[in-house]
């Protein structure tokens, strides 16, 4: 007994200095493990560009989307862009004075906005041809979890779509939608052909050459 507690006594600052670098690598890893996860949740990424709408209607939509983790927040957006260029092609999302920052931005959401018509977009003006829209720039300011500033640009351009085929197509949906809103027409026409025709009442005689008909409340 006396042996095992004289061995253990001869190791004990051995023993306590293992068990304090074990604590200490333990808290080391600990913190950060939790400064990546500080970070994994306030590195937002606010994107802007613009696509053809999803439903196939020939609308351009205009897009901020946070592709970054974490909320973005106060996020602001602003053109740089040759503003008598955006008139000329029928640009419906212009800088607004009073336009405030949009509160907040989740992670993997987006916010869209009409932007213009496909067509007009790329000058086709009437009997007009006026070339595509210019480039422009979009200046993007926006803050973290953390309460940090950050800042971006993105040049868009919309002849990025150029010799592209088939992205105006409509998506199924859409033409679900416009099968059932022709077949409801079709319906209507139909019900009011059959109601007119069963409010007349044959009065052909023997010797008419063609059938004679006459509305229902109409004296013969």
């Amino acid at each position: 007994m006396e042996n095992v507690l004289e061995v253990l006594d001869r190791y004990s600052t051995l023993m306590s200095g293992i068990s304090t670098l074990g604590i200490a690598i333990l808290t080391a890893f600990l913190w950060f493990e939790n400064r990546a996860l500080r970070k994994a949740g306030s590195s937002p990424d606010v994107v802007a560009y613009i696509l053809p709408h999803p439903e196939g209607s020939g609308a351009v939509e205009f897009i901020l989307a946070n592709v970054g983790r974490g909320p973005a927040f106060d996020v602001v957006f602003q053109f740089d862009c040759d503003e008598d260029d955006f008139s000329a092609h029928n640009v419906l999302l212009e800088n607004d004075k009073d336009r405030m920052p949009m509160s907040v931005i989740p992670q993997g959401e987006k916010v869209k906005s009409l932007f213009g018509i496909s067509f007009e977009l790329y000058g086709k003006l009437s009997d007009q041809d006026i070339g595509p829209l210019k480039r422009f720039t979009v200046d993007i300011t926006y803050k973290d979890a953390l309460g940090r500033t950050h800042r971006g640009k993105r040049i868009i351009d919309i002849k990025q779509f150029s010799g592209l085929r088939g992205i105006l197509a409509k998506s199924p949906s859409a033409k679900s939608a416009e099968t059932l809103d022709r077949m409801e027409k079709h319906l209507q026409a139909i019900s009011r052909q059959v109601g007119r025709y069963v409010s007349l009442i044959d009065v052909t005689e023997i010797a008419d050459q063609h059938r004679q008909k006459r509305k229902g409340d109409s004296k013969p």
